[in-house]
């Protein structure tokens, strides 16, 4: 693993771990306007501020495996599993799905980058 993409993988686990929190409140307190307009806005601003928490899990698997390149498969599969959660939240959400998810889509398609889309596989491992 390379020394740059090492450091981006800092950089971009630390602007994750920084803006999850204040997005998850700004996702709590907007569970009342949603609830009101749409059915099901209220749950997935609700959903969406626990998907920012997992976005610290995240962010923290980033920081404690960016030297360990054996340890990539864990925080891949936390970055898949925020993506597809991501993903699956544009039901619920509808409009706000516009106004709080975008940080999130972004910084987990960065840190895919980072620690890398699929895990590469020697002849020895096969």
């Amino acid at each position: 693993m390379s020394k740059m993409r090492i450091v981006f993988t800092r950089i971009v686990s630390m602007i994750m771990l920084i803006c999850s929190l204040p997005m998850m409140w700004w996702c709590l307190n907007l569970i009342d306007n949603a609830a009101l307009e749409y059915t099901y806005g209220g749950a997935g601003c609700f959903a969406a501020a626990m998907l920012y928490i997992f976005s610290i899990v995240t962010a923290i698997a980033g920081l404690r495996c960016a030297r360990k390149s054996c340890r990539y498969n864990w925080c891949r599969t936390f970055g898949y599993i925020q993506l597809i959660v991501g993903v699956l939240l544009l039901l619920p959400l509808q409009f706000y799905v516009a106004i709080t998810t975008p940080p999130l889509v972004l910084l987990t398609a960065l840190y895919l980058f980072c620690v890398g889309w699929r895990g590469k596989w020697t002849v020895s491992e096969v």
